[in-house]
Formats: structure tokens, sequence, C-alpha cells
């Protein structure tokens, strides 16, 4: 169940892990028998049962503007004072209601160090109601490293924030070119936000970079991680970064010449290729190759917009079959409600059910399937030509070559 033969050994695909026939014979795990997709969805809900993860868009509004930006079509705001009030206790009567134990929160943006107030504001409201009702909480922040508060970094990190990312998209020219500045005193960003990482790296325990990918910036990436290891040159400040390798997909309002097709083996050579540099550079990462677990299928999961809408996936800021209305008005029941829908247990079972790759895809990413105008909840991307490259590339060149089990 859920392995792949490749070579003489097998890929655990719930695991990402390559094993070898003996130890495939030591796991009883692989003995299961009956419906795959009905084991695997109980699995995955028995995991999310007592945990929440929340998106928490405090503000559209950047500083950088990307043409590729899955926010470009929407009304650049932020959130108002009611509204990010009524939020957080929405927030903490879910959690309470629903006997939360760890809560995952996500300040997104936009750029939410627009709005520094709000985001002491939040992570000192939401550290104190997880201490009183026995709540485990982790909080990350997604910033684009373009602004430095140092004193309100302190408290955030000692307001359980330890964790935040900052996107590239290649070097400085690249990267430039892409992520261009709003605003006129700010003409390298690259420079700017590269010569910030110190900072970031001291106070905070992990940062992770993401780096975005596509046909024109791939060739890019050594210079960039050149770059990386120039301005971070301490062994121990290196150890907590961790690049997140992603490649750029389309969005309801922007299409791309360098994009590449997610069922295609030329995407697969690409993620082995920029993975083999980093596993070189002994760098940690972690891949969007497989694109489980996915927000959608997470029933305690919840993207929340400036205006308190609410969304069961990360990218999607449109009124779509992705929504779910407003926050205030969402309970658990509602929420299983709508995540078996987008479970598509029956089409599941009419294309993938004998499928290896199950475990990591799940019917393909449903706002892929939005984006290109299909109806995500009754249609599946099958990828499996890809997944079948991407295994077997990593196998020949990472797991034979150097050892490497895990495709991280």
């Amino acid at each position: 169940m859920f392995l792949y033969k490749v070579g003489n050994d097998y890929f655990d695909v719930l695991t990402k892990t390559y094993i070898s026939t003996e130890e495939l014979a030591q796991k009883r795990r692989y003995s299961f028998v009956g419906n795959q997709i009905n084991v695997l969805d109980d699995i995955r809900r028995a995991k999310s049962f007592n945990e929440m993860y929340v998106v928490l868009t405090i503000t559209t509004a950047c500083n950088l503007a990307c043409a590729y930006c899955f926010e470009n079509g929407t009304q650049r705001h932020s959130m108002s004072k009611a509204v990010m009030l009524s939020t957080l206790d929405d927030i903490k009567s879910y959690a309470s209601k629903n006997k939360i134990k760890k809560l995952y929160c996500t300040l997104f943006g936009g750029e939410p160090l627009l709005e520094q107030a709000m985001v002491d504001y939040v992570t000192t409201e939401l550290h104190e109601f997880c201490q009183n009702n026995g709540i485990a909480l982790t909080v990350s922040m997604t910033t684009n490293g373009l602004i430095v508060n140092e004193s309100l970094f302190e408290t955030l990190h000692n307001h359980s924030l330890k964790t935040i990312q900052i996107t590239f998209d290649g070097s400085k020219e690249m990267n430039n070119a892409r992520r261009k500045s709003r605003f006129q005193d700010i003409k390298d960003p690259y420079t700017t936000i590269l010569d910030n990482l110190n900072v970031f790296v001291r106070i905070f325990d992990n940062i992770n970079i993401k780096y975005n990918f596509d046909k024109q910036n791939i060739s890019d990436f050594e210079r960039f991680l050149d770059d990386l290891t120039r301005v971070v040159v301490d062994p121990k400040d290196l150890q907590k970064i961790v690049i997140l390798v992603e490649p750029i997909q389309g969005t309801h309002h922007a299409q791309y010449a360098y994009n590449y097709q997610n069922t295609d083996k030329e995407l697969a050579v690409a993620y082995i290729k920029i993975i083999s540099k980093l596993i070189e550079a002994n760098i940690n990462y972690r891949s969007k190759v497989f694109n489980t677990p996915c927000m959608a299928t997470s029933p305690n999961s919840f993207l929340i917009d400036p205006d308190g809408n609410c969304s069961c996936c990360i990218s999607n800021f449109e009124q779509n079959e992705l929504s779910m209305g407003k926050f205030s008005d969402v309970t658990y029941e509602s929420s299983v409600e709508a995540r078996n829908i987008w479970n598509r247990l029956d089409i599941l079972n009419k294309h993938c059910k004998d499928c290896e790759f199950l475990a990591g895809c799940w019917g393909g990413c449903l706002y892929d399937l939005s984006v290109n105008g299909h109806d995500c909840r009754q249609t599946v991307n099958c990828r499996k030509n890809f997944f079948e490259n991407v295994v077997q590339l990593f196998y020949k060149e990472l797991y034979l070559k150097k050892g490497v089990k895990r495709i991280d």
C-alpha cells in the first residue's frame, strides 16, 4: 500500500522514503489490506482532529509588485481593527469549542510588516489565550524581508513566533526584475533582503527561504546559493535555513510562458537539479514535489482574508468553489461537510484507487484545477507521469549515488 517499485527497492509514498525489500518485510504497515483511499482518508482525518491551522491575512497591501502573485486582482487593503478583533474572537471560540490542542498560525500578506502594530497585537493575544488554555501555539510569518524592526522581532519571538518565510526568485538581476519595489527609495530589493537575513537569523529559530522557480530562472539557482552562503557565513546560522523549492504556478489572473506543466518529466528534471545542488551544499530543504497534505482536506485549516472571509486554500483569494464564506459562520460540522466534497472520494475511487502515488497527490491540486477552469470538486489532475519520473531520477542520482533515502 502506497509503494512504488523502483530498481531493486521501493519508494514509500506515504513517508516519501526509499526502502529495501528487507525493510519492507519488517514493517507491518505494508500488510494493510482494503481500499487505500478510505485508509488514507482515515489517517489524514485522525491526524488533524485536534490541530488547527490558520493563515491570517492581515493585509493584502505589499511593498513589492510581483507579476505572478495570486493576490493580483484583489483589492489591496488591510484588516480593519473591528475585523481583526472579531476574527481573533472567532479563532479563540473555534479552538475552544473543538478542543484544539495545537494551534498553528501563519501571519500572511501582502506584507504583514506594513501593519506592525496589528502583528504585535495578534501574536500577543494568541500567545496569552493559548497559555491560559493549554494549547500549544506555533506562529510563523511570511514576509518579503524588506522591513526590519529588531525590537518588534524580539517581542514576536517571545510570543511563539519562531519561523519566518522569505521568498527569492533568482540572483540579483532576475530577482529584481520580477520582485520590483513599489517605492523609489528601494533600488535593489535583492541586496536589501539578503543583508537583512542576518537579523532574521539571529532572532528567529527557523528561516524558510522559498525559491520560486520556472524555466527562466532555474539556471540562476546556483548564483543565488553563492550569494546566500556569502551573506550568511556562520555554519550554525546556515543550519537554521531551509530552502523551500516550489515551481511558480498560474493564478486566476496570470499564466506565464515559463511555467512548467505539473504533469511533465521536465518539471521532475528541474526538481532533481535544484535538490541535488542543495544536498551537495549541505543545506536543508523541503520541496513541493508532493502537494499533500493539503489544507482543503484538513477540517480545521483556514485562510482568512482582511474582510474576514475564509477559504480552504492558502492561494485562493477568489469567491469560488474553494471559498467558505465568513469565518465567523464556519463550524466544525460545516467545515467537515465542505471537506467531504473537496475530498472527491467518488472521483478518486473511479480514477485513482490503484495508483501508488495517491498518498502524495490525492487527485491533484484543487487550486491548480480551479485556475485552469475545471470544477475542482469533480475533477482529478493525474500527475502519475511526473511522480514516476521524479522518483526514478531521485533514486538514480541521489539514493544510489549519495545514499539520500528521503525526498523532503
